[in-house]
């Protein structure tokens, strides 16, 4: 029986059949030069320069990679509200502070007519305007009749509560509004306008009764004005209230309940166990 030789390819490579073969060239001098390599193997040991973080280190770790935030929650929450250290929604301070800035602005002014350019029609709006004051305080002495430091100090608390409630909502439309980048403003906002309007009409209208009425109210000095500590806590009340309603509305807190049930759960566990006697 003829046995034929196998046809192998001439670009065929057997690691293997290098073992021990270092190609090599001899010099006119006689000198050996190596020209090539045997098989490609592994250093038999390491070096602190072949580590790479990359792939051979994990200083995270993948458990905590791989985490999920107990609450997600849409991005404008936290340009206006914030999370304490176990997750529940607060304030943001640096809010609380633009607001109470426009607070400190506005909060000591009365009403002003200059942008009413015709004399006659400035007066005939500061009449009107006068008489609805003169009409306010009227109507309000009686109260102060029967109970002057009560009905004094309920006075001074709404223009307080309307002070906090004007500048916050001036803080919101100007966040609003320069959010909008060159966009048109949508109607939400612009009632949004006329509120932040309105609330300023009102709280300096209060302003001036109050102004009237405060020899009446038979309390000290520092009780019967509107102090910025006090607007700063209806301010930071009215911010908390909503934070907890987008929280509510806009959070999804599904991986927290899941965490909460399955520490719940290891907790009856330990406790079943325990108890076992």
């Amino acid at each position: 029986m003829t046995m034929t030789k196998r046809n192998i390819p001439a670009d065929s490579f057997d690691p293997a059949d290098q073992v021990g073969v270092v190609p090599t060239k001899v010099e006119p001098d006689g000198s050996v030069t190596v020209t090539g390599t045997g098989e490609l193997l592994n250093e038999d040991a390491t070096t602190s320069d072949m580590y790479t973080p990359d792939t051979n280190g994990d200083p995270v770790g993948s458990e905590t990679r791989s985490s999920q935030d107990e609450v997600r929650l849409p991005a404008f929450y936290y340009d206006r509200y914030a999370l304490d250290s176990n997750g529940n929604p607060v304030p943001k301070p640096s809010v609380v502070a633009g607001i109470m800035e426009i607070v400190r602005e506005k909060s000591a002014l009365f009403r002003s007519f200059e942008a009413i350019k015709s004399d006659k029609a400035k007066q005939k709006a500061i009449d009107e305007y006068q008489q609805k004051i003169t009409a306010f305080v009227d109507g309000y002495q009686p109260l102060l009749e029967v109970d002057m430091q009560g009905s004094g100090l309920n006075l001074v608390q709404l223009v307080t509560k309307t002070w906090a409630e004007f500048a916050s909502v001036a803080y919101e439309y100007q966040m609003s509004a320069d959010a909008l980048d060159g966009k048109d403003m949508p109607d939400w906002l612009a009632k949004r306008e006329t509120q932040a309007v309105l609330l300023f009409n009102k709280a300096t209208f209060l302003n001036e009764v109050t102004d009237r009425l405060s020899h009446l109210f038979e309390l000290n000095e520092k009780t019967m004005t509107v102090k910025q500590a006090n607007v700063q806590k209806q301010v930071e009340y009215r911010q908390q209230r909503l934070a907890e309603y987008n929280f509510k509305k806009h959070g999804d807190t599904s991986n927290r309940n899941a965490t909460s049930m399955n520490e719940e759960n290891a907790n009856f566990a330990r406790q079943l166990i325990a108890n076992l006697a």
